[in-house]
């Protein structure tokens, strides 16, 4: 597994290429993940204990993965999971601590829905 270091240098250097030094609470996809970035996403997350920064870099990869490949219709969180290889996260509780903690990170609100907090995305 790997360590707090790990996840806070990803989103150290995530910011630095977009010259800022702290979130600046706009919706995800204004931050233009590249290719690059979205992939060490995943293979970090696959590997990450969790931790605040490990929501951090979760929710920005689900509004990544959501733009990328979301088609319409029901909103589903599984697929998600199992492109991170953790299918054990998708639990209820464990989504709610992940998207409280990541978007507090990223200066975002969440709106409850009768399907659950989706407006990391920046979708609101």
């Amino acid at each position: 597994m790997l360590t707090i270091a790990a996840n806070t240098a990803f989103l150290q250097t995530f910011l630095t290429q977009r010259n800022l030094r702290i979130p600046k609470g706009t919706a995800l996809y204004t931050y233009k993940t590249t290719q690059e970035e979205y992939e060490s996403l995943r293979t970090l997350l696959a590997t990450m204990v969790l931790t605040d920064q490990t929501a951090a870099c979760f929710v920005l990869f689900a509004a990544e993965w959501w733009r990328r490949h979301y088609k319409g219709g029901f909103w589903e969180w599984l697929p998600i999971f199992e492109q991170i290889r953790r299918p054990e996260w998708n639990t209820p509780a464990r989504r709610d601590d992940l998207m409280r903690k990541g978007c507090r990170y990223w200066n975002r609100p969440i709106f409850q829905h009768d399907t659950g907090p989706n407006s990391f995305t920046g979708l609101h």
